[in-house]
């Protein structure tokens, strides 16, 4: 049996105290909260990624083998292989609800954010899903699953091609969420299909809207070796940061960079169909003439110096001061 602990004392808003692990003990009040939330069970179990709402209550989600133990819940798997979860938790450790859910192959969960009272976990899945529908056919598929404020399947949606697809981000604010990961052949969110350069796992992001849960845009990055975004998080405003990975020179929306091995990046980018957003990038020859006039103005501050001398420069420099100054 294989216990994952997840330690949350650093999440202060929720009132843990070091030495607490229940209600009672350590420095706080007798009816804090726990600050170790455990799952368990006959199989392996594990914690991917958590996420905290105003009133201090927590979604998490991960993966269970066999029968998975959380909170006073006891969940056979559905499956045959791993099966994955979202749990609505209240701040005294009690449990709202569960959902889980089984695929005929691999199931796959990274990452759940609030949505208001309901909720939204992205991963992937590969054959069928059990409780919530979808088959990804001979590959894997990016899989978005809307969760109701007591843990009903509202939506799950999955996105896939001939070969593998996966989320590996998630993030969302009050109107969209956002995902990350790779594709390895091609990928339609809904705006049309993403290219593939190379037949390599290509990088994407992608945007949904919270209202109609349909993709605002999806953007690639791809290249003639692997490139994929491991972790995303979107403003308040829409922009959207990815950190990932890169492995051939690639264009992130500001020029190609290459790298040195296999390097790392974290890319901003912006709704396309938002006017209010204006992205603009230098050319390599832009580049060039811009570093020229830099040059040129630098040789012609430099003359200017040396015509002056150092008596009518201090008394140039006094003038402005004074003009500066009032």
């Amino acid at each position: 049996m294989l216990s994952f602990l997840v330690l949350l004392a650093a999440c202060g808003r929720l009132g843990f105290d070091a030495g607490d692990t229940g209600g009672g003990g350590g420095d706080g009040p007798a009816n804090d909260p726990p600050r170790l939330i455990t799952t368990n069970g006959p199989g392996a179990s594990d914690m991917v990624d958590v996420t905290l709402a105003d009133d201090g209550s927590l979604a998490v989600t991960g993966s269970f083998d066999m029968t998975l133990q959380l909170a006073g819940a006891s969940v056979p798997s559905l499956a045959s292989m791993k099966d994955i979860y979202v749990a609505a938790l209240a701040r005294d450790g009690t449990r709202a609800w569960l959902w889980s859910g089984g695929c005929t192959t691999i199931c796959n969960t990274q990452g759940v954010r609030w949505l208001g009272t309901s909720a939204v976990a992205g991963g992937y899945l590969g054959g069928t899903l059990t409780n919530g529908g979808g088959d990804s056919g001979s590959g894997q598929d990016a899989l978005v699953t809307w969760l109701g404020p007591t843990g009903q399947v509202q939506l799950a949606s999955h996105y896939g091609g001939v070969s593998n697809v996966q989320i590996r981000g998630l993030d969302a604010n009050a109107t969209a969420v956002a995902i990350t990961g790779l594709y390895a052949d091609t990928v339609d969110f809904g705006t049309g299909a993403l290219p593939n350069t190379g037949g390599n796992d290509n990088g994407f992001v992608a945007v949904f809207d919270v209202a109609t849960r349909t993709a605002r845009y999806a953007h690639p990055w791809n290249g003639p070796g692997d490139v994929y975004g491991n972790d995303i998080a979107i403003g308040s405003d829409g922009s959207v940061c990815i950190a990932g990975r890169y492995m051939v020179a690639t264009n992130f929306g500001g020029g190609t960079m290459t790298p040195a091995n296999a390097d790392g990046f974290v890319a901003r980018t912006v709704d396309p169909n938002d006017r209010r957003n204006v992205r603009a990038a230098l050319t390599s020859s832009g580049r060039a003439a811009y570093e020229r006039a830099s040059e040129l103005l630098s040789e012609h501050e430099q003359e200017l110096d040396e015509r002056l001398g150092s008596g009518p420069r201090a008394e140039l420099a006094r003038g402005l001061r004074a003009l500066r100054e009032g």
